[in-house]
């Protein structure tokens, strides 16, 4: 009975150390989606994520939802997808201030990210066939690539946009308000970029539109 235990703290503990990564980032695989009851996955505290592997959502649901503040997940490479473009789907989410998204994939979801709140950051993801590729607020915007959307590849207000590349978009590559953007290349069918909210956009004159200034 005492040797049965003890195998069963060290398998209880070996679990929760595989959750954790070297660095001390915490470990998001689909296995540890399912073991907390499914999409969409939740973030409740504040800190450090890293997929592990890739995550395959089935359902019209989101993919990871964030609740605390200052979080950021790093997708290591690997990529979140979904075979449901419509409906309410997001890649990933939050409802909250201060998020960094970035490295890596997002593929299939009605909007592949969507962050309100302040403070936020996404840089380095590849978004292919979503609705809308990123829905954004009080964003810092750089280095993403956006291709085969439904809708706009990037919407975003009061935001830094620079250095992304948007092709493949039936609607406009770039709509923004009070918004800055500079050194981006945009190839849309409605290749402009458009204005919403308040304020003035700013362009640092060196944005591609199908080749033209924008």
């Amino acid at each position: 009975m005492h040797s049965r235990l003890l195998l069963t703290l060290a398998a209880t503990f070996a679990l929760a150390q595989s959750a954790w990564a070297v660095d001390g980032e915490i470990l998001i695989n689909q296995s540890i989606v399912m073991a907390a009851g499914g999409f969409p996955y939740q973030i409740t505290q504040t800190g450090s994520y890293k997929l592990s592997g890739n995550l395959v959502v089935t359902t019209g649901v989101g993919g990871i939802e964030i609740i605390a503040q200052n979080v950021t997940v790093d997708l290591n490479g690997f990529t979140i997808s979904s075979n449901v473009t419509t409906g309410q789907s997001v890649g990933i989410a939050n409802a909250n201030n201060g998020t960094t998204v970035r490295n890596g994939t997002i593929s299939g979801f009605n909007t592949a990210v969507g962050l309100g709140g302040t403070s936020n950051i996404v840089e380095e993801i590849k978004v292919v066939g979503s609705g809308t590729g990123f829905s954004l607020s009080n964003a810092v915007v750089r280095r993403n690539a956006v291709s085969t959307t439904t809708g706009v590849g990037i919407l975003c207000i009061q935001c830094v946009i620079t250095e992304n590349f948007i092709s493949e978009t039936p609607g406009l590559g770039l709509q923004i308000g009070a918004s800055l953007y500079g050194s981006n290349i945009i190839l849309a069918t409605v290749p402009v970029a458009g204005f919403i909210g308040a304020g003035p956009n700013v362009s640092q004159n060196n944005n591609s539109c199908n080749g033209q200034s924008c």
